[in-house]
């Protein structure tokens, strides 16, 4: 998996910082993801081969990582656990995990205890899960099914109902599953057989393609990431390269075409708060390297064995709500046998990624059609612009703006609007007024 942005002023070896003790699993780890309770406190899950490969939850806590529930781990232990999906609710802090053993996918959550989450999910051999919130805090899960495709899922009271019809005629694997910024429509990439990368929106319950599918049928493992802005980024592995691109009015790469990494684990991709692109893979000297997207390239923010002195497998990443400073979790080999090791970042300059979108799209409001509840307008003076969204008759939308900085506005739609063809007047001193058609499609 991988996660994304714009221009950034930042040296190139970044100061970080070790969470807690080097190698603080007491076994063997698979991948480790990361999230953050309300209060900033990091979580990690995975693996642990000390137990037989069950699944272990820790959080840092005065210092120390301590077991979330039974040390020796939540699952049953009848199989050794692939892969882990760690998802924390940003309101009530109750964490989900998500994973594949033997022949089913589990979810549970834990709110004081875990708890099983529904009755186990049958599931196909490949054991990529993707779990997503809701904004409401509504588990939704994509994995493969027992026929081979992509399927997703969410909890309804005491079942899981299917969210619209499985994604893929063929085979496909390696879900990405997540929610647009305004929330209302869940996002999922992944591989299709054949084909390449493809990436889905839920629309009135039916799942739309985002433009044509990307890379090529020898990509695999996509990561998919939303910044402030509505524009999903998708960072994948093709062949030996790690390539990002975004999608604004098509798919276009972030960057050159790819970057080299050793690409025989997961390579993970996220967007600071700001929309700064950050992806940490595993490199050629099979250690962890972490690159940032600014002025035009990819480059280097922490280089092969900052985060450590052997090598290292399954590193991933997340940006701390709280702060915005960057984690990163990996299995460390240096650690003899592996362990979870866990290390932070200084804090990140802001970004110029919403200057860089208003120089990319000057004149209109983006996206158009309109996905979702809201979109953005870019203005030379945002406090004293105004704006007035009618339908074809004159007659006025509800609708709020909200700056996003002087040059943009993000403007939301309060009510439901119906999907048609709409009137949107920009006011500004001294300028003449502009009119734009926007198309607006269901929500």
């Amino acid at each position: 998996m991988v996660l994304l942005g714009g221009l950034l002023t930042l040296p190139v070896a970044q100061a970080q910082t070790l969470i807690g003790l080097q190698g603080f699993s007491t076994g063997t780890p698979r991948n480790a993801p990361l999230a953050f309770l309300p209060n900033g406190q990091p979580v990690v899950a995975y693996s642990d081969g000390a137990f037989g490969g069950k699944v272990v939850v820790q959080r840092f806590s005065a210092g120390v990582w301590s077991a979330v529930g039974p040390p020796s781990g939540i699952s049953f232990g009848t199989n050794y656990v692939q892969q882990v999906s760690l998802v924390i609710n940003p309101g009530n802090g109750d964490i989900f995990v998500a994973y594949a053993e033997g022949p089913n996918v589990f979810v549970q959550r834990y709110n004081g205890t875990w708890t099983y989450v529904g009755l186990p999910l049958p599931c196909g051999p490949a054991s990529e899960i993707s779990l997503a919130l809701s904004p409401t805090g509504v588990p939704f899960v994509a994995y493969q099914s027992p026929a081979g495709v992509v399927v997703v899922r969410r909890f309804a009271a005491i079942i899981w109902l299917p969210v619209g019809l499985p994604l893929s005629v063929g085979s496909s694997s390696d879900p990405s599953l997540v929610f647009s910024p305004s929330g209302t429509n869940p996002f999922v990439a992944f591989m299709e057989s054949g084909v390449g990368i493809t990436v889905k929106r839920l629309s009135a319950g039916v799942w739309i393609p985002v433009g044509v599918s990307i890379g090529s049928p020898n990509s695999k493992q996509p990561c998919l990431a939303f910044g402030p802005l509505p524009f999903p980024h998708v960072g994948y592995q093709d062949g030996q390269l790690v390539k990002v691109e975004r999608y604004i009015f098509g798919w276009t790469p972030v960057g050159p075409p790819g970057f080299p990494g050793r690409v025989q684990t997961n390579t993970w991709l996220a967007l600071s708060q700001f929309g700064t692109p950050v992806a940490v893979y595993q490199d050629g000297a099979i250690k962890a390297s972490v690159r940032h997207f600014t002025a035009g390239s990819w480059q280097i923010l922490i280089g092969p064995g900052a985060f450590s002195s052997g090598l290292v497998e399954f590193p991933a990443l997340a940006f701390r709500p709280t702060d915005d400073k960057l984690y990163v979790s990996v299995r460390d080999i240096s650690v003899s046998p592996d362990r979870v090791t866990v290390r932070r970042t200084t804090t990140f300059a802001r970004s110029q990624f919403l200057q860089e979108i208003v120089v990319e799209e000057p004149t209109a409001p983006y996206p158009n059609p309109v996905v979702g509840w809201s979109f953005y307008v870019p203005v030379d003076d945002a406090s004293n612009t105004r704006f007035n969204l009618t339908d074809l008759r004159g007659v006025r939308m509800p609708h709020r703006s909200l700056p996003e900085s002087e040059k943009l506005v993000q403007v939301l739609l309060e009510t439901p609007v119906p999907p048609g063809v709409y009137l949107l007047r920009v006011d500004t001193p001294e300028q003449p007024a502009r009119l734009h058609k926007l198309v607006i499609n269901d929500h």
